[in-house]
């Protein structure tokens, strides 16, 4: 009986570098198909929980909606975040103040301590969409991912 690292060496590196690309490509699609279906759900949080989340803002040119998103760091995986982008012109950074609040007096400014503080109003957490989403979401995701990997095993099993 040869061990794998004895095929290998016999000429059939070819094969394992192409069952690889397969897995690799199949466990890509499957992160992805989880991240969409994670940010589905927050995004249906956001819009039950907020008010005009909908709705395009004109002092901005994107929804606040738009702030849900899916990356790629660079150490792999994939992540969904709430953070929204850092172009000027987008308005999406406002939903992280939702989920997290905003202080009801502002006491620095540029890191140093102010002689008065400075009322900038308060804004309340909306019951946390962000956790809500991320918890009605994660089997879905799961699921997913699973019936995504099981439809490219299939497909690299029936085209041999």
């Amino acid at each position: 009986m040869k061990t794998a690292f004895e095929i290998i060496d016999n000429g059939h590196s070819a094969a394992l570098h192409r069952v690889m690309k397969i897995a690799k490509k199949a466990e890509n699609s499957a992160l992805r198909s989880g991240a969409r279906a994670l940010v589905q759900s927050i995004r249906r949080a956001v819009l039950a929980k907020i008010p005009g989340a909908a709705h395009r803002n004109t002092r901005f040119s994107d929804r606040l909606v738009d702030a849900v998103r899916q990356g790629k760091p660079k150490n792999g995986g994939i992540t969904v975040h709430i953070l929204g982008s850092r172009d000027k012109q987008s308005g999406t950074y406002r939903l992280r103040m939702f989920e997290y609040s905003t202080p009801r007096y502002v006491k620095t400014q540029h890191g140093r301590p102010m002689r008065k503080a400075r009322y900038t109003g308060n804004l309340g957490r909306f019951n946390g969409f962000f956790q809500q989403g991320m918890s009605e979401g994660t089997p879905l995701a799961m699921q997913r991912m699973q019936s995504t990997l099981e439809k490219m095993i299939q497909r690299a099993w029936d085209n041999g």
